[in-house]
């Protein structure tokens, strides 16, 4: 399975690490080079400096057929599931978004 993922965080790093060691090919996105450098150099994930939200970067990775598309980023402020303002609530629609967007570059 071939994942992308938006964010070199805690969360999206140990994403990165559980989906490599199950064989998957990960491409961990961030816009912060210092993030990258380390993990490039420790898992078995290719890394790509930028922003996920740019267009360009997006048609690069996205060259290849894709199964997964995932941003992660940890924040202080979980709500509880189902709130117009909850963690998942957010990431829901920021995904079907991104689906969208996925299928408009691939058009």
């Amino acid at each position: 399975m071939r994942i992308i993922i938006a964010g070199a965080g805690e969360v999206g790093t140990h994403l990165a690490k559980m989906l490599s060691n199950e064989n998957h090919e990960i491409i961990l996105i961030d816009s912060e080079e210092a993030r990258l450098k380390p993990i490039d150099s420790s898992l078995d994930v290719l890394t790509h400096e930028g922003s996920a939200t740019s267009v360009k970067i997006l048609q690069e990775v996205l060259r290849k057929k894709t199964d997964l598309l995932r941003r992660v980023r940890s924040s202080a402020c979980f709500m509880r599931q189902g709130q117009p303002n909850s963690w998942s609530f957010r990431v829901v629609n920021w995904l079907c978004m991104f689906r969208n967007l996925i299928r408009m570059l691939r058009s």
